[in-house]
């Protein structure tokens, strides 16, 4: 009790654990002590709590359970608040045995909180040495615990003195340990009993003895842990350091209180010492160095080894700055990460492996570090090392070395400590740069270089700023850009969603950083890329690989959809075997939820659609829309092949070609059907079956499989499951339409619509067709239906095996002599028989063949289309003689054929067999009128080599038709007309004996001069006004021999006015004039006034001295335009009129405005070209070409090997664009020559070709008719020659010759300034407002000559000059000019002589003087008449009276002032003409009409009228003589349309089946179709007709249609540009497809379109609103019908697009574009001259790629060249002229710039935005 009473529990404790004498006697001493101490106690005095806890005496307590104070030695009572400070700071223990670590302040409390605690808080011994406040340096001395003072020597005093925990970082040289930490670590706890009875003494003055003995550290060393006597500190080497022994010296004592120097006896001690926990206050820096060892970074900051975040701290500047990080704070490693100023230099082990204790010290001096040539191995800075290429340090040598990079082989990599990284091991591509081999640390190896980084084979980054290398965190990588990344394998691992990261070149690209590649839709599969960027391409099916490379996926049906694969969207989608989905983590996974509806579906492959919940709708199903790529419900009308997600029942089902392959429903074409034998066509539909057309083929579902086999045993039915030769091998009567074998029975009409050798009839139903003009027999050779053209034998030889018609069709050879076998009639017991009795009509209701039709008819009748018609005297019959060969006619018409070449005989030979009676055509040749055989044609007798014509039966009393002489009493008498065909001249009476202009064709026609012929025609062809009068032949009359020669040269030397045609003029400069060039009618009078005035007395012209000069140098007001029908190809291409545009095209000259085209007419002239800035003029032959395809030659020029040589080039532009040698066009010579490399040629002219200037280093430059060799941009003073200063450079370029070649001075220059002068075309253009024109084959600028109307103008001062200028009634007398009386006088000149009246006048242009008409026979034409004679005797012409002039015109508008010709052919129907009084009159709506002549507008009203259309033949208003090709007939062709074959008289049927041959349907309007049948054929343009039934029926205009169901005729079907059509020929209706096989007629212009795709062996083009073959090369885009022949078209010089389903022309742009500028669907010209470089035609996606493409990778090799243009400075100059050149390339794609503002509009600037909506809103217009 006393004991528990003085010393607590803890002495009892001690007391009953001591139970021996020794402790006892201790026991009993302390007692004895504490009662010495009680006898004086004062704490007695403190009556309360307060004043006890805060007394300042003696050692107080406040005794709880007294309630009084008392005084206590008691130093094991722990941190009571009852103690009071004295007793609170002596502390040493607790009751529980543990140390005390008490603080005074207010009471006696235990420390919260160490790391905060002060010195001076009035700290007990064990509190006071467990600070670790770093700035709370503390001491415990003499019962107090105090701060260290500043001079305290630490270092040496930290033996004897209790220094805190936090003074322990100060102590150097050894590894110094806390004994609060170390203690808690060996579990020792301190004798506390003891140390109480030691203190107890002290209180009294007792000192207690030290027991412990330590070695002398004079003698006796530490284990380890120490700086030894060569400043190497001795480390203990975990696993290599043997164990020791204890030192036993003070300093290393593990029991003492302080800051211990610990020496680590074994591995064990070392694992107790170093630990991983938390490093904490009490150690000093030699911790942190064995903290390496687990990889754990930390620095020796604030007194502590701070955990950093690795690398991130020590890159962090401010972290560097704010922490006053220093060198000595780090070890080796981190050491060599630090690289903050460079001032640090890490120390190595030496060979020894010796250290010094601070391995990373301040570099004092480093100027003195240099860099080292290789790795530096000692005494290094780490921003030394990491400066040297492919160095690192050795964290096992602690040196600087490139050991691993030298390694090539696995084996040496890691037998030298170093780790093979075989991930790219398979590489061998050069652009890639990794290294195989690597430092065991990888990317965190200590002083790894740069290069070195970048090239490992581990996600490595590199610190620009610090310069280090570090590994890349598993989370940065889901927050990196591509640009962060500084190797490889960091560039392919970043994983943040918007970046798509590519490597090339030592540089990680974000595919979203650059516009130029946001295009791109596939990369190069040799390239290292992220995960992201493979699963983005789109256009083909990826997977990701180890490898970090994206490879295209051979066979991805067959996949698996796993997540352990990683497939792009593309490949996911494609997959077959599986029902797959792209799940949220963008990976392909299998679909599995069988129960999820259909159009919930999406991101999924179609066998997703196939197995989830059908739609409860039956009539609808559940397809894969892959523009999405969901699943969306259709109606199950609307499905086809290849539409995606549908099962495979429903596929089957299909009505289309269908085959179930790779789990899904393909669309078979034709083409691959008959590749296959037909039992190999498994799981097809039975359409499949159906089309197969190698044999015989039949649809079966057997045991559920759908499928084919061969089946050619003969069925007995027509079934739909037959194919065409199942079905043609029936013995029902069967055909095949549209793939479905049906029955013709109870189908009459079929059989009068289906053709022989169509459909695959059957044999029953071949022997029954009824087709008009369809003779069928059946070919038992070949088991088919066939039509019959094989020559005959016999009537009967096809009996039993031929349809009705086929005995009509019966014919021999005509020049064959013919027997009574050849005499074929269908009888009445269904048979061809022989009969040759008479027939009394033409027999148009038998059958009978044409031998039969001509030998033995009685009536006008002619066979034709396998039947014998009769035709009655008028209009038509003419035009049917003037069509039918001779063998059609009968004896009657025999003699009456007009046909061309048909020279027509009758023989009638009946003698013995021979029964030869026929119309023969007979060749004549040298044959004499008069011994030519009777009953011949007209035609015969043209063939007489004399003067003949043709004499018809019972003209002369004659009994037959026979060949005559022709004379002036002959029938008809001579001159003849050449309209008249029937009077069969020979060519000697064509040019010899007839009136007006005629000429004799080739084929043996004496027909009226026409321009449209004359180049097949020659002088001697001609009659004597055809050779006096036409403007195109240089020919003369011969007069003694009444023929036409050809005039060779020039004017002759000698002229008569009545023999001189046109000729041409020669003046000093060879200034050649073509005729037609001058005043119009002007050229017959020339040679007379050049004879007397030039010819024999040349001048220099330069002023206009005389009428013929200045007539040679100007150009009339009145000039020729291009819309004359009778011009002639040359004509029409020399014409220089201002505004006339003139273009050449299927034989017509005429003005083309608006073209959009230069190069598509056979002929234009200059004028028409120069609208065209890309295009030239061939001066050599009249044609305008896209200079484009030059250019394009001439930028490929070191590319094009070989080639032709000068003289084999036969052309001018051939040679002037050519570029295999050096040549020139000489014009002179007009061949190719080659050009040397001494000539001269620079400025020299524009016939040289580019390799000529090139290879003298000049420049070449194109005009508008060649190119010529420059130096600079092109003054006019520059052009040496004549011949240059006159070409046509450019627009802005005016020159004149004059000795030198000069500019335009003036702005006021006229005409007359620069008259004879030679000047280019932009002058004189320039000069057109004041009234100039420019003449082509002098390049002279000529004035307009302005006519006079005055007699007495001064300017008259010739008879030539009063004839034709003057415009006023004047009479040439006595060489003066004056005004007339107005009546006739032979002196008249021109205008006052057709101003006459009353009487028939013309003007002379050959003897200049007036004439009364006599005889109109011999008029020359319309021109040079008055009034009177132009209206009333010129039967010959179509002429008008217009402007005070009569002209030859048949386009008029109005009845007033036309001759009878002209009168009649009016076809207005809104104003009626008619012939009266010898004029032209219009009739009033109500004239009573008798028997007036009537104009065309009065048959086709009454067409219109009438119902039917047909004139009575004996009305005289619609009875013409008109050939077939006139476009008068048209009227007729109208009446004729109103007929139905079929429903019309007998007599009338053959004017039904000539409206079969004309082409009435393309030139009339709906209103004009008299009956349906006409209605629904025509096909004028935009006439979209509809048959209305209701009130007798009428033909009504509709709107455009828009849809199949609103199209009513075949042209209005066709034109359907929304929805695929296709006419029902059979139904008249127009009806919506989906599947069709060829370019067929009857299909719409949409459907046209995706024929290719259907058959990808026919190309389509729409032309003529028809869908036809696409035969040979088009040559305008516009004339492709198809998308992928408008892709495929690589015709140079075609530019074509896919717009709006139209295959239109590619706007050019004015400079190179950029890839993305151009846009979708262009063809490959396109993208192939328009674009950059580095752009390609992907033709998978008809858009012009980047060549940065996987695409283009495939076909390209040559990776080193092309990634050199990919450096980041190339790129980086792309984008920025992408952003500069903005407006200026988007302005250049013109109406796509809509199209083009989605490309990054965002980027772009205000201004350049402003400026494209400008020209998005012109483009609108």
């Amino acid at each position: 009790m006393f004991a528990q009473k003085y010393y607590g529990l803890q002495y009892t404790f001690y007391y009953i654990k001591s139970n021996n004498i020794k402790n006892f006697m201790k026991l009993l001493t302390i007692c004895l002590i504490l009662t010495i101490i009680s006898a004086q106690d004062t704490c007695r005095e403190y009556q309360s709590f307060e004043k006890c806890v805060q007394s300042i005496g003696d050692q107080c307590r406040w005794n709880v359970q007294t309630t009084t104070c008392t005084k206590t030695s008691d130093y094991l009572f722990g941190c009571s608040p009852n103690l009071n400070k004295q007793a609170c700071i002596k502390q040493l223990g607790t009751p529980s045995g543990t140390i005390a670590q008490c603080r005074f302040m207010q009471y006696c409390e235990y420390v919260p909180d160490f790391s905060n605690e002060l010195c001076s808080n009035n700290l007990s011994k064990y509190a006071c040495l467990g600070v670790t406040n770093i700035n709370q340096r503390c001491i415990w001395t003499k019962y107090q615990c105090k701060v260290i003072d500043v001079k305290e020597n630490v270092q040496s005093n930290f033996i004897t003195s209790l220094y805190s925990a936090s003074v322990c970082s100060l102590i150097n040289n050894y590894f110094i340990v806390h004994s609060s930490i170390l203690w808690k670590l060996q579990n020792y706890y301190p004798n506390l009993l003891v140390m109480a009875e030691n203190q107890v003494k002290e209180d009294v003055g007792i000192q207690t003895p030290v027991n412990e003995t330590y070695a002398d550290p004079e003698k006796v060393k530490l284990a380890n842990n120490y700086v030894d006597l060569n400043n190497n500190f001795l480390f203990y080497r975990f696993q290599t350091t043997k164990s020791s022994t204890s030192s036993n010296l003070k300093i290393a004592d593990r029991k003492r209180e302080g800051c211990i120097a610990v020496e680590i006896a074994d591995d064990d001690d070392f694992q107790l010492l170093v630990s991983k926990q938390l490093p904490q206050i009490g150690y000093n820096h030699i911790y942190c160095r064995y903290l390496l060892q687990y990889n754990s970074y930390h620095i020796f900051l604030n007194g502590q080894c701070t955990l950093i975040s690795y690398p991130k701290d020590l890159l962090d500047q401010n972290f560097i700055k704010n922490n006053q990080i220093t060198c000595n704070m780090m070890g080796y490693q981190l050491c060599s990460v630090f690289n903050y100023d460079n001032k640090c230099i890490l120390f190595v082990p030496n060979e020894q492996k010796q250290e010094i204790e601070y391995s990373c010290v301040a570099n004092q001096n480093p100027s003195q570090l240099q860099p080292f040539d290789n790795c530096p191995t000692n005494s290094f800075s780490a921003s030394l090392c990491n400066n040297q290429k492919y160095c690192y340090v050795d964290t096992t040598t602690y040196k600087c070395t490139n050991l691993c990079q030298l390694q090539k082989t696995k084996s040496q990599c890691e037998s030298n400590g170093c780790n093979w990284s075989d991930q790219f091991e398979s590489f061998t591509e050069p652009m890639l740069e990794y290294q195989l081999c690597e430092p065991s640390l990888s990317c965190n190896q200590p002083g790894i270089d740069k290069t070195y980084c970048s090239q490992l084979g581990s996600p490595c980054s590199w610190n620009s700023i610090t310069k280090q290398c570090y590994t890349v965190s598993d989370a940065d990588l889901d927050i990196l850009n591509c640009s962060d990344a500084s190797n490889l394998m960091t560039c392919a691992s970043i994983r943040r969603s918007d970046q798509l990261c590519f490597w090339s070149i030592s540089t990680c690209y974000n595919v979203r950083d650059y516009t130029y590649l946001s295009s791109i839709l596939s990369f190069s599969l040799k390239h290292i890329m992220n995960k992201n960027l493979c699963i983005s391409q789109t256009d083909d099916n990826f997977e990701y690989q180890t490898n970090k490379t994206c490879q295209k996926v051979p066979d991805i049906t067959q996949a698996k959809c796993s997540t352990s694969r990683i497939f792009n969207k593309q490949a996911c989608y494609s997959i077959t075997s599986q029902a797959c989905y792209w799940n949220l983590n963008q990976q392909c996974q299998e679909f599995t939820n069988t129960s999820q509806l259909c159009s919930t579906l999406t991101n999924v492959n179609p066998i997703a659609c196939q197995l989830s919940q059908q739609p409860m709708d039956s009539n609808k199903q559940c397809i894969y829309n892959q523009q999405n790529n969901s699943c969306i419900e259709v109606l199950k009308k609307d499905i086809s092949c290849n539409l995606l997600g549908i099962s495979k029942l429903i596929c089957l089902s299909l009505i289309d070609k269908c085959q179930w392959i790779n789990s899904r429903c393909q669309s078979i074409p034709q083409q691959t059907i008959d590749q296959y034998r037909c039992d190999l066509l498994i799981d097809v539909s039975s359409a499949v079956c159906q089309s197969y057309s190698r044999g015989f083929c039949q649809f079966e579902i057997y045991k559920g499989q759908y499928h084919c086999f061969s089946n050619s045993i003969s069925q007995t039915n027509c079934d739909i499951s037959y194919n065409g030769f199942v079905c043609q091998n029936s013995t029902a009567q069967c055909y095949f339409t549209n793939n479905v074998c049906t029955s013709l029975v109870d189908k009459p009409t079929l059989l009068e619509q289906l053709s022989c050798e169509n459909n695959f009839l059957s044999k029953t139903a071949c022997l029954a067709i009824t087709t008009l003009n369809q003779p069928c027999f059946w070919d038992t050779r070949l088991s088919k239906c066939r039509f019959l053209q094989s020559s005959m034998t016999t009537c009967n030889q096809y009996n039993g095996l031929s349809n009705k018609a086929s005995c009509s069709a019966l014919e021999t050879q005509i020049n064959k002599i013919l027997t009574k076998d050849a005499f074929c009639e269908f009888d009445s017991i269904n048979k061809c028989t022989q009969n040759i009795l008479p027939i009394a009509d033409c027999g148009t209701i038998l059958d009978i063949n044409i031998h039969r039709c001509v030998a033995y008819t009685s009536s006008r009748c002619y066979f034709d289309q396998y039947r014998c018609w009769e035709t009655t005297v008028g209009s038509l019959e003419n035009i049917i003689l003037n069509q039918i060969q001779c063998k059609q006619a009968n004896q009657s018409l025999c003699n009456l054929v007009t046909t061309p070449q048909q020279f027509c005989i009758f023989i009638n030979s009946a003698v013995g067999l021979q029964n030869d009676i026929k119309c023969t055509s007979s060749t004549q040749t040298n044959s004499n009128c008069t011994g030519m055989s009777e009953g011949g044609n007209p035609n015969y007798c043209s063939q007489a080599q004399n003067p003949c014509m043709f004499l018809a039966k019972n003209a002369a009393g004659n009994d037959k038709t026979k060949c005559q002489v022709p004379s002036t009493t002959s029938v008809p008498p001579s001159p003849f007309d050449c309209n008249n065909k029937n009077l069969g001249l020979s060519k000697t009476a064509c040019v010899q004996m007839t009136k007006g202009v005629c000429m004799f064709l080739s084929s043996n026609q004496c027909v009226p001069f026409s321009y449209s012929v004359v180049e097949q025609i020659n002088c001697s062809q001609l009659n004597q006004l055809a050779c006096q009068t036409n403007t195109y032949l240089k020919c003369q009359w011969e007069p003694t021999n009444k023929i036409c020669n050809i005039v060779q040269g020039d004017c002759p030397s000698q002229t008569r006015p009545d023999t001189i045609g046109p000729c041409v003029v020669i003046l000093k400069e060879v200034i050649v004039l073509e005729i037609q060039m001058l005043v119009v009618k002007l050229y017959r009078i020339l040679c007379h006034v050049m004879s007397s005035e030039l010819i024999n007395n040349p001048v220099q012209v330069t002023r206009p001295a005389t009428f013929v000069n200045f007539m040679m140098e100007s150009a009339d007001t009145i000039n020729l335009d291009c819309v004359r029908e009778l011009l002639s190809k040359q004509q029409c291409y020399t014409i220089i009129t201002p505004g006339q545009f003139c273009v050449f095209q299927n034989q017509k000259c005429y003005n083309q405005l608006n073209a959009f085209q230069c190069d598509i007419y056979q002929y234009t002239n200059y004028n028409f070209c120069t609208q065209f800035p890309d295009c030239v003029w061939d001066k050599i032959n009249f044609l305008c070409t896209n200079q484009q395809k030059y250019k394009e030659l001439l930028q490929n020029l070191p590319n094009v090997p070989g080639g032709k040589a000068c003289g084999d080039m036969s052309t001018s532009f051939e040679c002037i664009f050519s570029i295999s040698s050096s040549c020139k066009f000489d014009y002179a010579t007009s061949k190719c020559v080659q050009v040397n490399p001494t000539d001269s040629i620079l400025y020299q002219g524009d016939s040289y070709n580019i390799k000529s200037c090139v290879s003298q280093s000049y420049q070449y430059t194109l005009t508008k008719t060649g190119g010529f060799c420059s130096q600079q941009t092109v003054k006019c003073s520059d052009l040496l020659t004549k011949q240059l200063c006159t070409a046509h450079i450019n627009d802005t370029l005016q020159c004149f010759w004059q000795t030198t070649c000069q500019s335009k001075l003036s702005t006021q220059l006229t005409c007359t300034d620069i008259l004879g002068l030679p000047v280019n075309y932009p002058l004189c253009k320039a000069l057109q407002g004041n009234g100039c024109i420019y003449d082509l084959n002098n390049n002279k600028c000529k004035p307009s000559i302005n006519p006079i109307i005055n007699c007495s103008d001064p300017l008259v001062t010739s008879f030539v000059q009063c004839a034709y200028l003057v415009r006023a009634s004047c009479v040439f007398s006595s060489d003066v000019c004056s005004a007339s009386a107005g009546v006739f006088d032979a002196n008249l000149n021109k205008f006052g002589c057709i101003s006459l009246l009353n009487d028939f006048y013309y003007f002379d242009d050959v003897t200049w003087k007036c004439n009364l008409i006599t005889n109109g026979d011999n008029l020359q034409g319309c021109e040079n008449l008055n009034y009177d004679a132009c209206i009333k005797i010129t039967t010959l012409y179509y002429c008008r009276w217009n402007n005070g002039q009569c002209q030859e015109d048949n386009k008029m508008q109005t009845c007033t002032d036309l001759n009878y010709n002209n009168c009649l052919l009016l076809e207005k129907t809104s104003e009626i003409c008619y012939w009266k009084n010898d004029q032209c009159n219009m009739a009033a709506s109500d004239y009573p009409f008798t028997n007036e002549k009537r104009s065309l507008g009065y048959c086709s009203n009454k067409v219109i009228d009438g119902g039917y259309g047909l004139m009575n033949s004996s009305q005289d208003e619609c009875e013409y003589s008109l050939a077939f090709n006139d476009p008068k007939v048209r009227v007729i062709q109208i009446c004729l349309a109103a007929i139905h074959v079929n429903k019309i008289l007998q007599n009338l049927l053959v004017y039904g089946m000539m409206v079969a041959r004309m082409q009435y349907q393309i030139n009339h309007l709906c209103v004009q179709a008299a009956n349906k049948n006409t209605c629904l054929k025509l096909r004028t343009n935009q006439q979209f007709c509809q048959w209305k039934s209701d009130a007798g029926g009428s033909c009504i205009l509709t709107t455009a249609p828009t849809s199949c169901a609103t199209a009513f005729t075949l042209f209005s079907c066709q034109s359907v540009m929304q929805e695929q059509c296709q006419w029902d020929i059979q139904n008249l209706i127009c009806k919506s497809i989906s599947s069709f096989n060829s370019c067929d007629s009857t299909l719409s212009k949409l459907a046209c379109t995706q024929v290719f795709s259907s058959v990808s062996s026919q190309q389509c083009t729409f032309t003529n609103n028809q869908c036809q073959k696409y035969e040979g090369d088009p040559t305008v885009c516009s004339q492709i019908a198809d998308f992928q022949t408008c892709m495929n078209f690589t015709k140079i010089l075609i530019f074509c697009q896919w717009v709006n389903n139209k295959c239109t022309l590619f706007p050019r742009p004015v400079k190179q574009l950029l890839c993305p500028l151009i846009p979708q669907g262009v063809n490959q010209n396109v993208c192939k001259t328009f674009s950059e470089d580095l752009c390609f035609f992907n033709s998978k996606s008809n858009t012009c790629s980047n060549k940065f493409n996987a695409d283009y990778f495939g076909q390209n090799t040559n990776l080193d060249q092309f990634n050199q243009k990919l450096s980041v400075t190339y790129l980086q100059q792309f984008q920025s002229r992408l952003y500069s050149e903005k407006c200026e390339s988007l302005s250049a794609l013109g109406v796509h710039i809509v199209q083009i503002l989605k490309i990054n509009i965002a980027n772009y600037q205000v201004t350049c935005v402003q400026q494209l909506q400008t020209q998005m809103s012109l483009a609108t217009i």
